[in-house]
């Protein structure tokens, strides 16, 4: 059976990379660009995988900082606006967007408007289902119940301001968006055109224009379109595409780990993924952290994610053993409890079950050993995925 297919969820569009998990499933007009970091930064070693250093406390939580970060993708938001954003002041940063002759900021207006749609509201009654998923994960460790169950807060908090500042802010007109867009689209921008397709579903020349001027995510939705017999041509759209985008990356390592277009190339897979995971991908994120788990690795993936793949069981080629396993789930936590996944909580409430559940597992000699594997990884890369991630 051919990877592709070992992954595809059958739902109903064709998702044809041989040899990638997934299925194809267009962003909605509203949703917010995946995040892509390229930069690379460096954080002092976390005491246990589950300790908040004191002044990460006293800023208290983060996952708003790192929501927003999200939203905006590529190019980032300047951290002057992002404030604006996390304050409630949707209005008057809707007018200076709207105002400004610049393709960063039509595609920043652009995203405003989709994060509006997706957040400017008040929160249900009860929360949402994944905000319930991770208090009840975490409902075992009362530092990191009281840390998720504050973000919580802070989230709900926040859509109530912003929620007001959304309906106060005509800027933020779907025609008004969609001419700034357009009008940057016409002189060759490439993200302009990327988010401007979304909108639209207009001529795919549209998005192969984006792709040819280097728009990593549309090389990449263009590598998902291909069809399963151009392997090939797939390949290198995927190849490109990952360079920079970690989305991308995750899936460009899964091609190589199962051999599409050419033989498989499991180190190099490997690699991959954890240069995706870097970058910012939850989706690698979650296959190393639970390649070896018995009931099947997990499937972390943003609810704005441009694919939908389903967990495929066969990394072995990966060659993580327990310890190195524990350690990208231990980092994982304490991702899960300074907020660093943004609003996805309910991936923070699996990554805290995850590494009480592998932790329990090892033997006490075990867990000394992994103990020094998560403060490499800590070490190695732990400032990189929070820089990527917003919550540096």
């Amino acid at each position: 059976m051919s990877y592709l297919k070992a992954i595809a969820v059958g739902l109903g569009c064709s998702a044809v990379i041989t040899g990638v998990y997934l299925w194809q499933r267009e962003p909605a007009a509203t949703a917010a660009p995946a995040a892509r970091a390229t930069a690379r930064a460096t954080a002092a070693p976390l005491a246990s995988p589950l300790t908040v250093a004191p002044a990460a406390r006293a800023a208290g939580p983060t996952p708003l900082r790192a929501a927003i970060t999200h939203a905006f993708g590529s190019p980032p938001l300047s951290r002057a606006l992002l404030d604006r954003v996390a304050a409630g002041d949707v209005a008057a940063v809707a007018r200076e967007l709207a105002a400004t002759d610049d393709a960063a900021a039509a595609v920043h207006h652009a995203d405003l408007a989709a994060l509006c749609a997706a957040e400017g509201h008040a929160p249900p009654e009860g929360g949402t289902a994944d905000e319930r998923v991770a208090l009840d994960a975490s409902a075992g460790a009362a530092e990191a119940h009281a840390l998720i169950a504050a973000q919580i807060d802070a989230r709900h908090a926040w859509q109530s301001r912003f929620a007001a500042g959304c309906a106060g802010a005509p800027a933020l007109d779907a025609a008004t968006v969609h001419r700034h867009l357009a009008a940057f689209a016409s002189r060759g921008d490439a993200t302009s055109l990327e988010r401007l397709s979304r909108e639209d579903g207009a001529p795919p020349a549209r998005l192969q224009s984006a792709a040819l001027l280097g728009n990593a995510r549309a090389q990449f939705r263009i590598a998902l379109g291909t069809p399963a017999a151009q392997p090939g041509a797939a390949r290198s759209w995927l190849e490109a595409a990952a360079k920079t985008d970690a989305e991308a990356d995750a899936y460009y390592a899964l091609c190589l780990l199962g051999g599409c277009a050419g033989p498989p190339d499991p180190g190099l897979a490997r690699t991959e993924l954890e240069s995706a995971a870097r970058g910012g991908s939850l989706y690698a994120l979650g296959l190393l952290a639970s390649a070896l788990v018995p009931d099947g690795p997990r499937r972390w993936t943003r609810s704005d994610s441009v694919v939908t793949p389903i967990v495929t069981r066969d990394l072995d080629g990966l060659a993580l053993d327990p310890a190195q396993e524990y350690a990208w789930a231990s980092l994982a936590a304490a991702l899960a409890t300074t907020g660093c996944f943004g609003f996805e909580f309910g991936v923070a409430g699996d990554a805290l079950e995850l590494r009480t559940r592998l932790g329990r597992a090892l033997l006490p000699v075990e867990l000394d050993t992994a103990q020094s594997t998560v403060r490499e990884l800590e070490e190695s890369s732990g400032g990189a995925l929070r820089h990527s991630l917003g919550c540096d």
